[in-house]
């Protein structure tokens, strides 16, 4: 748990996870079930260990390694948390059908908690709570509340009033997917064996099914998979498939643009540059992309407006900087780039390649 949350901070649900094993584990064979205030004890203090040392890891990951620039963008943290029940919704949907799947979804925070989209979601979450309740108390039944109580407990540190850039994110689900899994699972198992003994089929072919519909699972899954990596051949395929599904994203659409000045397909990429800027009028990143591209096809009047207009939106942005000092290197103007090449030194003190760039100009 320690060595995975200094990759990923959600290793410290370990804890939680814990918890909410020991309350719907049953006994062992032979051992009384205990009494439900004595379970909520023995899962605490069970647990007691690993969420002291969650608690510790939390704190050291995000309050000393933090780098002084990070930051989650989120905006306004009730409409983010409106918005979350529906993004679960979204999340349980792609688990039985993964399809039209996006890297980077334009799903913009709702503003009424009464959104039909709010609400259905909201009745999804109960309905997730009510299973992982009623088969909690089934002693055959406990893998699927487990499994469903994973899922839930590892979608809440990215759903809830602490807002994060993305709304909805297609990869915050994959560790909730491993108890959504163990329950499902569990559950075909069940249905599937009390089908079997109703159905007076012969031993082979009853035999059979379980073996068929696997191979069906996964053939599909296999189909899909092989789909994907298509779209992931490249930078540009992918943000291709992102804009057609997610056109409302502004910066999906910048990094089609890059991907497509990466190529030298100049005009196409302005285009793509310009409907970044129309949906994210204030994201400087789109400034400096097109700073770049009009540098590169000789515009330096509009080359620069976009760098200056970068600075303005994102005066904290160290690449505001940096792309507008080696453009005005490229233009014979190296001491203007000094004062910004050491004002992202300011911003990004560890970063190398400013002060490479600041020792070369300097030495000249």
């Amino acid at each position: 748990v320690a060595i995975g949350s200094l990759a990923k901070i959600p290793a410290v649900l370990f804890a939680p996870l814990l918890v909410a094993h020991d309350l719907v584990a049953p006994a062992p064979p032979g051992a009384p079930d205990p009494k439900p205030r004595e379970r909520v004890r023995r899962a605490l203090l069970a647990a007691a260990p690993s969420g002291g040392a969650a608690i510790a890891l939390y704190l050291l990951v995000e309050r000393v390694m933090r780098g002084p620039l990070q930051s989650y963008g989120g905006g306004d943290a009730y409409r983010y948390a409106i918005t979350q029940a529906w993004a679960w919704l979204h999340y349980l949907r792609l688990f039985f059908l993964p399809f039209g799947l996006s890297a980077d979804t334009d799903l913009e925070p709702f503003t009424r908690w009464w959104d039909p989209r709010a609400l259905a979601g909201a009745l999804v979450v109960a309905g997730l709570g009510v299973v992982v309740w009623r088969t909690a108390r089934d002693r055959r039944l406990w893998p699927i509340s487990f499994g469903t109580a994973w899922f839930m407990i590892s979608l809440l540190p990215a759903s809830s009033v602490l807002p994060l850039a993305e709304v909805m994110n297609e990869h915050r689900p994959f560790l909730g997917y491993m108890g959504l899994a163990l329950a499902a699972v569990w559950a075909g198992r069940l249905a599937l064996v009390a089908a079997l003994e109703r159905w007076r089929a012969p031993p082979r072919v009853r035999a059979a099914v379980p073996v068929a519909a696997c191979a069906l699972v996964l053939g599909a899954h296999a189909v899909g998979v092989h789909l994907r990596n298509r779209v992931w051949q490249t930078s540009e395929s992918l943000w291709a498939d992102v804009t057609a599904k997610s056109p409302r994203n502004g910066r999906a659409w910048m990094n089609y643009g890059v991907a497509l000045m990466a190529r030298g397909a100049a005009e196409p990429a302005r285009q793509a540059f310009l409907r970044a800027q129309a949906l994210t009028p204030a994201y400087g990143y789109v400034e400096v992309n097109l700073g770049v591209l009009e540098g590169w096809v000789g515009d330096g009047i509009a080359a620069e407006r976009h760098f200056r207009r970068a600075l303005e939106l994102g005066p904290s942005d160290p690449p505001s900087y940096e792309y507008y000092a080696g453009w005005l290197v490229k233009q014979g103007r190296a001491p203007e780039a000094i004062p910004l090449y050491e004002a992202e030194i300011r911003l990004a003190p560890g970063a190398a390649r400013p002060r490479a760039r600041l020792m070369e100009l300097r030495a000249a």
